[in-house]
């Protein structure tokens, strides 16, 4: 499989292992005079394809069903689907060749886009297996799942999937390389993924850039960031413009806190696609965590048609938006989350609704049995100061919107202390460190 990928003519070496090591293989009880098979493949060893086809094609490909088989195996692989349909109705007059007779049918379907017609055929190559044909059957099943997975019928997808493994399939071209990761990416988990591709030579990752791409997103549900940057990169190194794959490396470097390689990367994403509104989520995950809160609101507010059923980014956006007094969509936002959580709200989604004064709001969640919201609302209702109740808790959550308390009460000095509270008991980089830090940065100026 190696030889695959050192060569530049990897794909001429695919068409011989498929016909050399496989299909032709099950024929050897039924060829005749071999001599120009023999000749044909020779040919197309030393790269002469052309010559080797005019060769099978002097045939009688009716009484040489060898050549009939390696001559349709090169018309599958370099995707002659017209020269290919006129030879499987050759082999559906030789019963030994029923199996390959679908299988090649299938091929022609599933390229064609006709997924009907290519489910059908690769069922029934499946069910006319004869004896000792484990490789084409973990073809068949391949691509069998590939077809499954177009029609989004990925229960069948999946179980395709498991039998072509089963069957020992093994990809020979970057194409069915590229084809086999995805499915391991939908059907396994990512190492899985991860250790398929590395077992190839670094080499192939400059074959073609969905290998890169593929390993990156792999790396990057591992939590291997710096791996995911490198993976991301040498894709983009062969297809700089790729929208998605520039997002996903800007999330990446995220993570790692290179802020300024993220917003160069989601900037860029943004430039190329800019009606791909979800890609301003990562622009404002960056703006937010640099400290931008402004801007990580203003970013927030493209994307919350997009993002309605994910509750974190409604309470985040919530909390968010009423840090930088952005009360209308703190409202819009909130209200969103409560409908979706309707019977366990997070604590600080109550602290929101209480400061937003929404009876509206209000009403519709359980208050939460917990002793930091019993010393919020007594701290509302000035019923316990803030010194005891800093002596009681160390919640950074808290804190925080108590400081909101103050705020609105105009005591800058007891806001300023408690979003100071906030910073030493928050950890860095979760939304009360980041909204104290930028308030207590505006309370300063």
């Amino acid at each position: 499989m190696s030889v695959l990928v050192y060569h530049s003519w990897w794909r001429t070496l695919k068409l011989l292992f498929l016909v050399g090591y496989g299909l032709l293989a099950l024929l050897s009880l039924n060829g005749s005079d071999s001599s120009a098979i023999e000749e044909a493949e020779l040919l197309f060893i030393e790269g002469s394809v052309d010559a080797s086809i005019e060769l099978l094609e002097s045939l009688d490909l009716k009484t040489h069903p060898q050549a009939l088989l390696m001559l349709a195996s090169i018309y599958c692989n370099s995707e002659e689907w017209q020269k290919l349909n006129r030879l499987v109705k050759d082999m559906e007059d030789i019963p030994y060749l029923k199996d390959l007779s679908y299988y090649f049918s299938g091929r022609i379907a599933l390229a064609k886009n006709r997924l009907g017609s290519a489910r059908r055929a690769f069922e029934k190559a499946a069910k006319e297996r004869p004896s000792g044909t484990q490789f084409i059957q973990g073809h068949i099943y391949f691509y069998q799942a590939l077809c499954f997975q177009k029609l989004k019928q990925m229960d069948q997808a999946s179980d395709a999937y498991e039998k072509a493994l089963e069957n020992n399939f093994t990809a020979e071209s970057i194409e069915e390389i590229l084809q086999l990761a995805q499915l391991h990416t939908l059907f396994a988990d990512a190492q899985t993924t991860i250790n398929y591709l590395n077992s190839y030579p670094e080499s192939l990752l400059k074959e073609d850039a969905q290998i890169g791409a593929l390993l990156g997103r792999a790396y990057l549900n591992k939590d291997l960031h710096f791996l995911a940057i490198k993976s991301f990169s040498e894709s983009l190194a062969l297809e700089p413009e790729q929208p998605s794959i520039l997002a996903l490396r800007a999330n990446a470097y995220r993570i790692s806190r290179n802020y300024t390689s993220a917003l160069v990367d989601i900037q860029k994403a943004i430039d190329l696609a800019p009606k791909l509104i979800e890609l301003n989520y990562v622009l404002g995950l960056i703006h937010f965590e640099m400290g931008e809160l402004e801007g990580a609101n203003s970013a927030f507010q493209l994307i919350f048609p997009y993002m309605q059923e994910d509750s974190n980014f409604l309470l985040l956006s919530a909390q968010l938006a009423y840090t930088v007094e952005d009360l209308s969509f703190a409202k819009k936002t909130l209200s969103r989350y409560l409908q979706l959580q309707e019977e366990v709200a997070h604590i600080n989604a109550h602290y929101l609704s209480l400061l937003l004064k929404e009876n509206a709001l209000k009403d519709t969640i359980t208050k939460p049995q917990s002793l930091d919201w019993v010393f919020f609302e007594n701290y509302v209702n000035e019923r316990n100061s803030a010194d005891y109740i800093l002596s009681n808790t160390r919640s950074a959550s808290l804190t925080f919107f108590m400081a909101q308390v103050a705020k609105a009460n105009e005591d800058s000095l007891t806001e300023k202390r408690l979003l100071e509270t906030t910073l030493e008991r928050a950890e860095k980089n979760t939304p009360e460190y980041l909204c104290a830090s930028w308030q207590l940065k505006v309370l300063e100026n």
